[in-house]
């Protein structure tokens, strides 16, 4: 919140320079309040004119607030360096940096162990043997497959189906679901419906190990954006509270009605 204070003087005509009441104004302000920022404008009519630095930026000392939170919302710790606050930069660089590393390593070694429970199915499962074990379920010949037949008695049966590719949805189910164990060629009964092959329990390990590691990478680059809308909001914060703390000080002459006479008066007005 900016807060004002005006004070205002009187001055006789040709008794005080406004120059003169100006500086004057500003070295007693400066002893008070410390650095301030000056903006003299002489207001009769459309003429104005300024004495002292100009209220850019650069010269004032006030910082964009959307710049800073710019500047970080692109690159984290950006608009901290752009604040003058390079402890803040380092640490939302440092969380970026340990964000985006933990994000493609995990990202990485979940792709390797993909390939690995999968190639571990591809030994280990048989397509054929599936439809045997469904073809036994459905009381049809195991030995002559009707695959028409057995797809459409698949849909009846159960609420999952084997794809026709080797999509993530057949790695999926045929490690998940019950109907898929006779496909195992460690199962003991050769049966759908069963729960009795070491291989289907190590292949659903295997393959939960990678879904670790790429559920763990999704949090990682979660953290990254996460730290993405942080660091900007810490920038544009600390810009509006470096430029609340700016503070300005506007004289300007205006005449004013005392008595029967237009007497000039100078204005000064605080702000910070």
């Amino acid at each position: 919140m900016t807060k004002s204070l005006t004070f205002v003087a009187l001055f006789l005509i040709g008794s005080a320079p406004l120059n003169y009441a100006a500086e004057t104004a500003k070295e007693v302000i400066a002893a008070t309040w410390g650095k301030v920022d000056f903006q003299l404008a002489f207001n009769q009519r459309s003429a104005e004119r300024q004495i002292g630095p100009s209220n850019s930026p650069n010269k004032t000392g006030a910082r964009s607030i959307a710049k800073a939170a710019l500047f970080s919302a692109v690159i984290p710790g950006a608009g901290q360096i752009y604040n003058g606050s390079i402890l803040k930069s380092i640490f939302f660089i440092a969380v970026e940096a340990g964000a985006l590393t933990g994000h493609f390593i995990n990202q990485n070694r979940g792709h390797e162990l993909e390939d690995v429970f999968e190639a571990f199915a591809d030994q280990h499962w048989s397509e054929q043997q599936y439809w045997r074990s469904l073809a036994i379920d459905a009381g049809m010949d195991p030995d002559n497959l009707d695959l028409d037949a057995l797809r459409a008695y698949e849909r009846e049966q159960f609420s999952h189906f084997l794809p026709q590719q080797k999509n993530q949805t057949y790695y999926e189910n045929i490690g998940k679901y019950d109907q898929f164990n006779g496909g195992w060629d460690d199962s003991i009964s050769k049966m759908a419906r069963q729960r009795d092959s070491e291989n289907r329990r190590q292949y659903t390990l295997k393959r939960k190990d990678a879904n670790d590691h790429f559920k763990r990478a999704t949090n990682f680059a979660a953290a990254a954006l996460l730290n993405h809308v942080f660091s900007a909001f810490d920038a544009g914060w600390s810009a509006k509270r470096h430029n609340q703390k700016i503070l300005r000080a506007d004289i300007e002459m205006q005449g004013r009605l005392y008595g029967a006479e237009m007497i000039p008066t100078l204005v000064l007005g605080l702000s910070w």
